[in-house]
């Protein structure tokens, strides 16, 4: 006959009650958002460790030093502005690339055609 030690089946009911072990997973508030005019995206700025992380409908797209002065879709939906520590970049959005087009920049906003961008001097 086989005994069972009292001391064991408490910690198998106990630990093996508890489940899996959730991971440390940290999520953080949103710094800056945008959504576009008909609600098709949203972009939002989050911190990740020592930096921050631009993000186009939870999809990280832009890896940044800092937090955006400026967020700003075209009326196209098409593209997205964003401005940040004086640069001015362009993301496509259908091209998923973004460029840097200006140094200097305060701020910036798509004319209302959406083919230009308007855009001050520091």
């Amino acid at each position: 006959m086989i005994r069972s030690q009292p001391w064991l089946v408490i910690g198998i009911i106990f630990f093996g009650g508890c489940g899996a072990v959730q991971p440390a997973v940290e999520t953080r508030p949103s710094l800056a958002t945008a959504v576009s005019d008909n609600r098709q995206y949203v972009a939002t700025v989050t911190v990740v460790g020592e930096k921050y992380a631009l993000l186009l409908d939870g999809d990280v797209i832009l890896g940044l030093d800092a937090i955006p002065t400026e967020l700003e879709f075209s009326p196209t939906n098409d593209a997205l502005l964003v401005v940040v520590s004086g640069d001015l970049y362009r993301y496509d959005i259908p091209a998923r690339q973004a460029t840097r087009l200006y140094e200097g920049v305060l701020s910036a906003e798509f004319s209302p055609s959406g083919q230009d961008i308007d855009y001050v001097d520091i």
